[in-house]
C-alpha cells in the first residue's frame, strides 16, 4: 500500500504535466485515473471469497484507492492537463546572503503574524537590487500550512514558542520554531539546537505523548530552537523558485542542506542570542546532516559546543530494511525513471496528510499503518503504540526532495558516506573522479555523544559502530539492546524520555 501511495503522489503531484515513458504512452491524470479505477476493479473482485481478515485488511486499501480516484478527479477537474508542460525555472537572483528577519512576536493560530511576513518581505527586497524583480518574486512565496503549526502546537502545551526566517545563501527561506524557556521561567544561557530527521518536522520534538525532548530541554534551562528541512512542510519557500512549478527548487540533498542550511541557520541563533556555541541534537538525517557539515565545513566545529546523534543515517551498507535494500537495488532505474517523468518531490504533505491520517485512524488501519513503519525502520510494537499512529500521520510524512532520497539510497548500496553520486561521468565532471568523495569524519572535532539501537532497521548497529570509532572526538555512546526500540522509537517510544533524553541532558550538562 505504501507503494501505491508513493506512486499516487507522483503522479497527482505531476499531474499537470505531460510526459511520454519509455513505452511511448502518454500519460496524464486521465490516465492516472483509469489505472486506480481498474486497480479498484480487481480490488472488489479479490474480496470476494476471502476470509474475514484478509477483507478488512483489503476492505482498508480499497477505502485508500477510492480516496485516490476521488483525489485525482478533482484535481483533473480543475486542471486543463493537456495544455503546456513543466514550468521552466525562475530566473535565480544573486546569491542571497542570511538575514536577520524579525522574530514572529504576534502570531495568530494557524498563520503568520501580517507584520513578521510583511518585515520577511522587506528583507527579501533588501537583498536583490531591484523592486520590479523583487516583486515578482514576492508572489512565490507560500503562507504556512492551516493549523496546528508547531508554534500552536508549543503554545497549546503550555510553553513560549516564536517563529522565526532564515533567508539561506541560495534563497530558500526556512522555518525555526523557538522556546525561549520552559514553564518555570529557567534560564541558563544554554542554547540548544534540534534537527529532525528525513520526511520530518519540528513536530517529533514537540508532540505531546508524554515528555517530549525540546519540553525537557527547556524546562532544563535550555533556549531551545528546531529548524524545519528545506522543503518540508513548514520550510517549502523560496525567494525566486516556486515549489509547484519550478522544478530547479527540488534539485537538493542533503549534503546542501548541510553545507548552505545549517550554517546559516546556527549563525543565525548565534547572531540573535549571543552565545558563543550550540548543543546540538540531530535524529536520523539532522545527524547525517552534521556529519557532514563539520566535515566539509570543520571551522563549523568551533560553533558546537557538544552535539548528539541519534540513530544518525552515515555507513548504510548493513540497512536491514527490505523496502530499502530493495529501493537501493534499483536506485539507477528507479532515478531514470523518476527524472523521465519530472519526479522532484517525494511524499509532500499536501498530497499525503489526509490519506494516511485517515486510513490509520479506523479499523484495522492503526495496525496496518504500525507495520509499514515496522518494515522500514523495524520492529518495535511495545515501544509505539498503534494508537497514535493516526496522530502522527497528520504531520508526516512532510516531505523532501527526490534528491535526498537517491542521496541515501546510493550509500545504502555503496556502503560508503559520501556526497551524492552523479554516475561516473557526472561525478568525474563535479569531483574529478569517478566516484563522490567520502566525509572524513576525522575532521568533526566536537565533542560528540552516540545513541543508537540494536535493532533499528535503518540506522544498522555496525554501521554507528564505525562512526564510533572514527569519530576523533566521541565521548561516548549508548547502545539500546531492548529489541523493542527501533527507529522511530527514539522520539515517539513511550521509555524515550527516561532512557533517551534524560541522558542528553546529562551529557550537556558537561560542556
Amino acid at each position: 500500500m505504501r507503494l501505491c501511495i508513493i506512486i499516487l503522489c507522483i503522479l497527482i503531484n505531476e499531474g499537470s504535466t505531460n510526459f511520454d515513458t519509455p513505452g511511448g504512452i502518454n500519460f496524464n491524470l486521465q490516465h492516472a485515473r483509469s489505472v486506480f479505477s481498474q486497480a479498484l476493479d480487481s480490488l472488489e473482485k479479490i474480496l470476494e471469497g476471502t476470509g474475514s481478515l484478509v477483507t478488512i485488511a483489503l476492505d482498508q486499501i480499497k477505502v485508500c484507492v477510492r480516496t485516490v480516484i476521488e483525489s485525482i478527479e478533482e484535481k483533473f477537474e480543475a486542471t486543463n492537463i493537456n495544455k503546456g508542460g513543466i514550468r521552466k525555472p525562475a530566473a535565480t537572483s544573486r546569491t542571497l546572503q542570511n538575514k536577520n528577519l524579525s522574530q514572529n512576536k504576534g502570531t495568530t493560530k494557524g498563520h503568520i503574524d501580517a507584520e513578521a511576513w510583511s518585515e520577511l518581505l522587506d528583507s527579501i527586497a533588501e537583498v536583490n537590487d531591484n523592486s520590479k524583480s523583487t516583486a515578482s518574486q514576492v508572489r512565490t512565496l507560500k503562507k504556512l500550512p492551516p493549523p496546528p503549526t508547531p508554534v500552536d502546537l508549543i503554545k497549546e502545551a503550555g510553553y513560549p514558542a516564536e517563529s522565526h526566517y532564515v533567508i539561506t545563501p541560495p534563497g530558500y527561506i526556512l522555518n525555526l520554531n523557538r522556546i525561549p524557556h520552559g514553564k518555570n521561567r529557567r534560564k541558563t544561557k544554554r542554547v540548544a539546537y534540534l534537527q529532525h530527521g528525513f520526511i520530518d518536522s519540528t513536530y517529533s520534538w514537540v508532540h505531546d505523548f508524554g515528555g517530549a525532548l525540546a519540553y525537557i530541554l527547556a524546562d532544563a534551562g535550555y533556549d531551545v530552537w528546531m529548524g524545519d528541512a528545506r522543503g518540508n512542510t513548514y520550510s517549502r519557500n523560496h525567494t525566486t523558485l516556486d515549489p509547484d512549478d519550478d522544478p530547479e527548487f527540488w534539485n537538493y540533498s542533503w549534503h546542501d542542506m548541510a553545507v548552505e542550511d545549517l550554517p546559516a541557520i546556527i549563525d543565525y541563533i548565534i547572531k540573535h542570542t549571543g552565545t558563543d556555541g550550540i548543543y546540538y541534537v540531530g535524529h536520523s538525517q539532522g545527524g547525517t546532516m552534521f556529519y557532514a557539515m563539520t566535515a566539509s565545513k570543520p571551522e563549523m566545529n568551533s560553533k558546537i559546543k557538544a552535539h548528539v546523534s541519534m540513530s544518525p543515517i552515515t555507513y548504510a551498507g548493513h540497512t536491514k530494511s527490505p523496502v530499502m535494500k530493495l529501493l537501493a537495488d534499483y536506485r539507477g532505474p528507479l532515478e531514470k525513471f523518476l527524472h523521465r517523468i519530472g519526479a522532484n518531490e517525494f511524499l509532500p504533505h499536501r498530497e499525503m496528510g489526509e490519506v494516511p491520517a485517515s486510513i490509520c485512524s479506523e479499523g484495522v488501519g492503526p495496525i496496518l499503518c504500525s507495520m509499514l513503519l515496522f518494515a522500514i525502520e523495524g520492529y518495535g510494537p511495545d515501544q509505539m503504540n498503534v494508537t497514535i499512529t493516526s496522530e502522527i500521520m497528520k504531520y508526516i510524512p512532510a516531505g523532501a526532495s527526490i534528491k535526498q532520497s537517491l542521496h541515501f539510497l546510493a550509500n545504502m548500496k555503496s556502503g560508503r558516506f559520501a556526497q551524492f553520486d552523479y554516475g561516473h561521468f557526472g561525478n568525474l565532471k563535479r569531483y574529478g573522479s569517478l566516484s563522490p568523495p567520502e566525509y572524513d569524519l576525522k575532521k568533526v572535532t566536537a565533542p560528540t555523544y552516540l545513541i543508537y539501537t540494536s535493532s533499528d532497521w535503518l540506522s544498522d548497529a555496525m554501521d554507528n559502530d564505525k562512526v564510533y570509532e572514527e569519530l576523533p572526538n566521541c565521548i561516548g555512546r549508548t547502545i539500546l539492546k531492548d529489541p523493542a526500540f527501533n527507529h522511530i522509537d527514539l522520539m515517539y517510544g513511550k521509555y524515550a524520555p527516561d532512557m533517551i533524553y534524560r541522558k542528553i541532558v546529562e551529557f550537556f550538562s558537561r560542556y
